[in-house]
């Protein structure tokens, strides 16, 4: 008995868990496949940045030398390409360097007429030469300039930008400063050649006397001033003779003198957005009078410049998607200054060139991204070009290029039986919209399903299974979206359903029958009556135990006293007297009924002394078996049979 409840205890607990491994599976992780879109790629403007090395260059012209300084303190914090911060450095120390040697210049020259109008020529020669040393390094400076800015154009493919764009007007500008400062060093040039002919030659040159008047002394960009100038040498006018008109000591206009060495003209302010400009009038002698008169500059008159500053601010939408507009705001400010009808306007992305158009105050402008476009931030440059009085002005701003996040909805089944189809029904939508035309590829144990969304971003499937090797459990079902839009992002991810496999439940179950029942009868049978107690006329022999000595004689007087046998029940009637001949064969053969032997081991055992009449006795013990381990119920028929057993036994056992 003990050993049939250990067995089905093993038996129970393999089955418990054969389920916890079928119930229990892997959940497949969903994985989204995004890219990081706040992976900064910061793009210097190309126009901002020659913009600013046209400012140093105005400062050179204008002999600000301060403000070459303050730039070259600020420039380690100048947010500019890593290819093009040698340039810079290189600009920026090679300007302040021409600045300061044309200040020098400035004063030499000045110095060295003041000398040889004094007839000083021993004192005015080693100036002239410092002159044609700072010369020499001058041009160096400038060359080194000029290389600068060829290497930032280079760097900003100038040479492939359209005339008419911001990019390409203000690398011109840089380019037009620079010919003027050549131009600027020429001239110091050709009087210095002429101080050093006068030294050379020891000849007293007259100074001639000049003059420059401007009226106003104030005026527009655009606006016209007059320039009057007079030259006389000795008090006697000099007619005839060709003025230059210096603008920033750069040359501007030529004039010649009337017969009384007078001109009147009118000029133009140029259209340079700048506080204040230096005019001067300078004389040089040429043809007849070299050799007799040397070169004079007259002072400087301050003309102030007026124009209208103006001012712009952008901003830019937080998020903006590759084959999508990107909103770019802009609002101008111009102060007390009176506003202007209308402005032309260029927009750069990342330094090229995407769009133009004319705006009046504030505006909005929608930029068409590419499908291409590369995620991450990129650089919005608006450059308003300057329109008569009002001064042209260039602001950047940042945006932020990136793909949505889908967002997946599914209708399904809760519980899917199996063999059978799962419908599946959903919607992929997302930020801006839904996911249109998007393919959809569904898994499940293996077996692929395909779908396409309409255009609002829904889709049905229908997943046909057929027999799998699980009973019933969680099981996943793997959704992946491949777009069908630049500026969406493709996911993969997962959903858990309940299956049950109601084939392999249905053999599973036949099995844990034929485990529960059919299988603990077979032991039952086996066990027999290892487990058995003593028999009684009351109770199975099998739950009974013998006693071991004191066995009671049987006569005939006892087989024959069966009056209430007979009101027994039929199973108690047969035990009854298969316990008489068991209380027989133990009394012959001196062998007792063992609590852990079998019915079949014990008639065995006791064969030898038994002899003939074992035969009647296995009889019995096959029909006690089968009452014991089977559900049959015992007739009459069989009771008689085994009482006739049992006095066979006792008439064998007598002789």
């Amino acid at each position: 008995m003990i050993l049939r409840n250990n067995f089905l205890k093993k038996i129970a607990i393999v089955i418990c868990i054969v389920i916890c491994f079928v119930m229990i599976g892997a959940p497949v992780l969903a994985v989204d496949k995004q890219e990081n879109p706040d992976i900064a790629k910061v793009v210097f403007s190309g126009i901002s940045l020659f913009q600013f090395y046209s400012g140093n260059l105005d400062s050179i012209l204008v002999k600000n030398q301060q403000n070459i300084e303050t730039n070259i303190q600020n420039s380690p914090f100048a947010n500019v390409p890593q290819s093009t911060e040698t340039s810079l450095h290189n600009f920026l120390s090679s300007a302040n360097d021409l600045c300061s040697q044309i200040l020098d210049l400035d004063t030499e020259t000045n110095n060295i007429n003041v000398l040889l109008h004094e007839f000083r020529y021993q004192e005015a020669s080693p100036l002239i030469n410092e002159v044609l040393t700072n010369l020499a390094n001058g041009n160096q400076n400038l060359d080194t300039i000029e290389q600068a800015v060829n290497i930032t154009g280079n760097e900003f493919q100038v040479a492939t930008a359209d005339e008419n764009s911001g990019l390409y007007t203000a690398y011109a500008a840089v380019l037009d400063r620079i010919q003027k400062l050549k131009d600027l060093l020429v001239l110091y040039q050709s009087i210095t050649e002429e101080q050093q002919t006068e030294v050379l030659n020891e000849k007293t040159l007259q100074t001639p006397d000049i003059t420059l008047q401007i009226n106003p002394i104030e005026a527009f960009v655009g606006d016209t001033i007059n320039v009057e100038v007079t030259l006389s040498a000795n008090g006697k006018p000099l007619g005839n003779r060709q003025i230059e008109i210096l603008l920033n000591s750069t040359p501007y206009l030529t004039v010649t003198t009337d017969s009384q060495g007078h001109n009147l003209s009118s000029l133009q302010v140029p259209y340079w957005y700048i506080p204040e400009m230096q005019i001067q009038s300078l004389y040089y002698p040429q043809t007849n009078d070299i050799n007799i008169y040397q070169s004079t500059l007259s002072s400087p008159a301050t003309l102030k410049v007026l124009f209208y500053d103006t001012g712009l601010t952008l901003k830019t939408d937080t998020k903006n998607y590759p084959g999508k507009e990107a909103s770019i705001f802009g609002q101008f400010s111009y102060g007390s200054s009176p506003l202007p009808d209308k402005r032309d306007i260029e927009i750069y992305l990342d330094n090229t060139l995407v769009g133009k158009t004319e705006v009046t105050g504030d505006f909005t402008y929608r930029l068409s991204l590419a499908a291409n476009t590369a995620l991450g931030k990129h650089l919005v440059t608006v450059s308003a070009l300057a329109n008569g009085r009002y001064d042209s002005v260039v602001t950047n701003a940042m945006i932020n290029v990136k793909k949505t996040t889908p967002v997946l909805i599914v209708d399904m089944p809760y519980l899917a039986i199996i063999p059978g189809n799962i419908i599946v029904q959903g919607k992929i939508d997302s930020e801006i919209g839904p996911y249109g035309q998007a393919n959809i590829t569904i898994i499940f144990e293996g077996k692929q399903v395909e779908a396409v969304s309409s255009n609002d971003g829904e889709f049905t499937a229908t997943i046909g299974n057929n027999i799998g090797f699980g009973l019933f459990g969680s099981q996943s079902i793997d959704f992946e979206v491949k777009p069908n839009e630049s500026w969406q992002t493709g996911i993969i991810t997962s959903r858990k359903i309940m299956t049950i496999y109601v084939v392999n439940c249905s053999i599973f179950f036949f099995i844990l029958v034929v485990l529960g029942v059919i299988l603990p009868r077979r032991l039952k049978f086996r066990s027999g009556a290892r487990g058995k107690k003593r028999l009684s006329p009351e109770a199975p022999i099998a739950q009974q135990k013998m006693p071991s000595v004191d066995i009671v004689a049987i006569t005939d007087n006892v087989l024959q006293k069966n009056d209430n046998n007979d009101k027994k029940p039929a199973n108690s009637r047969l035990f009854y007297w298969y316990r008489i001949v068991i209380q027989l064969v133990q009394r012959a053969s001196g062998v007792l009924l063992k609590p852990n032997q079998t019915l079949r081991e014990f008639v065995r055992d006791t064969g030898k002394a038994t002899g003939p009449v074992s035969k009647p006795l296995i009889e019995f013990t096959r029909m006690i078996e089968r009452v014991l381990y089977s559900q049959h119920q015992v007739t009459e028929d069989e009771i008689k049979s085994g009482e006739q057993l049992a006095r066979n036994v006792q008439e064998g056992l007598r002789k």
